[in-house]
């Protein structure tokens, strides 16, 4: 590390926040500086003891499963999947969402579809695959956490595909910040799957 240095501004993702914010990591290096990250949103490090001297400029993910949440049950919303991948963020995410989900009473009838992102970028994972899965539980709401590029592959399937797609499915998007379109898919699915609902939550 720089020698005399008091703080850091990054990194974004809440894994390598997690590497180089751990106590572990600090008390091997004698690493005291202050990390300011501006996108790590993982809940679990909100825990001070554990990840000692760390500010985040966004609030973590319990505020936004929060509002998922109370958005679901106001409109009855009662067969919800979560889709997420094995990312510090992703598996936080999830985890904040099944967390208020039950203090809710609400039972996620929709199916929890965990995979690793790994697999999916070698190729060894597919869209195909991860609606394949989601489908088999018959959700009408998918609560998506896990990387933008991740989720514009998934949205470009089903609707190229017409699966969980039109009137009736909605998609819960816990990751706006970044675009999930890109110019090389058509214009017809460059978003969310048209005719289906898309909420995009950011604390």
């Amino acid at each position: 590390s720089l020698p005399g240095f008091t703080a850091v501004i990054g990194p974004p993702c809440s894994n390598d926040v997690a590497d180089v914010a751990h106590r572990t990591w600090r008390d091997s290096t004698g690493n005291r500086a202050v990390v300011v990250s501006p996108l790590s949103m993982a809940t679990n490090l909100a825990d001070n003891a554990s990840y000692p001297n760390l500010a985040r400029t966004v609030s973590n993910d319990e505020h936004a499963a929060h509002g998922v949440v109370e958005v679901c049950v106001e409109l009855t919303w009662d067969r919800v999947a979560i889709l997420h991948d094995d990312s510090t963020w992703s598996v936080s995410c999830s985890a904040a969402f099944q967390a208020s989900f039950a203090a809710h009473g609400q039972v996620l009838d929709g199916g929890l579809v965990s995979f690793s992102l790994a697999e999916f970028d070698a190729g060894t994972v597919h869209a195909r695959d991860l609606l394949g899965r989601l489908k088999a539980a018959s959700p009408h709401v998918i609560v998506v956490a896990t990387q933008p590029h991740v989720q514009r592959a998934i949205y470009a399937w089903a609707y190229d595909h017409e699966i969980l797609h039109g009137p009736g499915y909605g998609w819960c998007s816990n990751c706006p910040a970044r675009p999930l379109s890109l110019p090389s898919l058509p214009i017809s699915n460059r978003c969310a799957p048209p005719s289906a609902a898309r909420i995009s939550f950011w604390p």
